[in-house]
């Protein structure tokens, strides 16, 4: 017997040790219940402790997290915060399967920041829908960013209202995602921000008379494959200010074919404009099919080509006109099908808009 519990009194601190700093711990939180808190559960846990918070019901309150290895997630039953998550500094939080929506942003991340948005509905906020701030990381992956910026309808040029905003440095993942109605530009990155958009659906987002877009790029570089552009009023893709975009995997004719990912549907909205691009900007379209018109402004570049490799060749095609406006503007076209006229100065265009014929395969 003596034995038995000089064992037992051995084992226990074993136990506690693994409880409390190895395996990760759950804890429900009952929005629905008088007093309940997110933030008050969090600011009981210490650093270096996860924990996996499963909200039920609604709870009003923003909530900071600074702490690293929270998991906030919706139970089966559904999950709702009505204000913000901020998260500030911290590394590997996650949130899945929650609905955010309130009186600011959804989720900020900033000051270093990285952390997972994933099966969410972040609808209805009154400012972004989602901010990627500060050096911070992110990967947003299968959510509804929808209607965000509703408390700025009223507000004039500006102003925030984005479903995604990635700025100052941040860096952004975002794959598989519908990004519908948002009051600003569907995905804004600028400042020195960096996306990857693959397969994402990008739909009637932003003011025409504002010249808001479905993507909007200054000032920072997103690539891109895969992803459906579609009835944003002013512009599917704007890119000024330095802006980079690209499509594609960028490949050259030793390597394997770049028509191995999906091709990118860039649809223009009521105004016509498929992608309009201006002061010191690039975009390297590839595999892509446009429908509307493309406008290269000054000290910029457009390149549209289809694949590299002959037996694979599949033309990009654009449905609409190309124009290069504006000195030193310059529109090189390769491998694409141009349905409409190409307008500018011959110095401005290189290509004939014309897909050559794929050559029969070897034999």
């Amino acid at each position: 017997m003596k034995k038995l519990v000089v064992l037992m009194l051995l084992a226990f601190p074993l136990l506690w040790v693994s409880q409390v700093s190895g395996k990760p711990q759950f804890h429900m939180v009952d929005c629905d219940k008088p007093n309940a808190s997110i933030q008050k559960k969090v600011d009981r846990v210490k650093h270096g402790h996860p924990r996996t918070f499963t909200i039920t019901g609604t709870c009003t309150e923003d909530v900071n997290v600074t702490k690293d290895d929270l998991t906030f997630e919706g139970a089966a039953s559904g999950g709702t915060l009505d204000g913000t998550f901020t998260v500030v500094g911290a590394r590997r939080v996650a949130f899945k399967n929650l609905k955010i929506t309130g009186s600011g942003s959804g989720v900020i991340g900033t000051d270093n920041a990285s952390f997972t948005v994933e099966d969410c509905q972040i609808v209805k906020n009154a400012e972004d829908g989602v901010q990627v701030l500060g050096n911070s990381r992110a990967m947003l992956k299968g959510n509804a960013l929808t209607d965000n910026g509703q408390g700025q309808l009223n507000q004039g040029e500006g102003g925030p209202g984005r479903g995604v905003s990635v700025m100052d440095s941040g860096s952004a993942e975002i794959i598989g995602n519908e990004i519908t109605g948002n009051r600003s530009d569907g995905v804004g990155v600028h400042n020195d921000g960096y996306a990857k958009l693959i397969n994402n659906a990008i739909e009637s987002n932003g003011r025409p008379e504002v010249f808001e877009a479905g993507l909007a790029i200054a000032r920072a570089k997103v690539r891109a494959n895969g992803n459906r552009y579609k009835d944003n009023p002013y512009a599917a893709i704007t890119v000024y200010n330095g802006g980079n975009y690209r499509t594609g995997n960028y490949l050259n004719s030793n390597d394997t074919p770049d028509n191995i990912l999906p091709f990118e549907s860039i649809k223009s909205g009521s105004e016509g404009l498929a992608v309009e691009l201006g002061q010191m900007s690039f975009v390297d379209l590839r595999q892509v099919n446009v429908i509307g018109h493309i406008l290269v402004a000054r000290q910029s570049m457009l390149q549209m080509r289809g694949d590299n490799v002959g037996p694979n060749r599949e033309c990009s095609t654009v449905d609409g006109n190309i124009y290069v406006h504006h000195l030193n503007a310059l529109a090189r076209l390769r491998d694409t099908n141009v349905t409409g006229g190409i307008y500018g100065p011959p110095s401005g265009v290189e290509g004939d808009g014309v897909c050559p014929p794929a050559p029969p395969p070897m034999p």
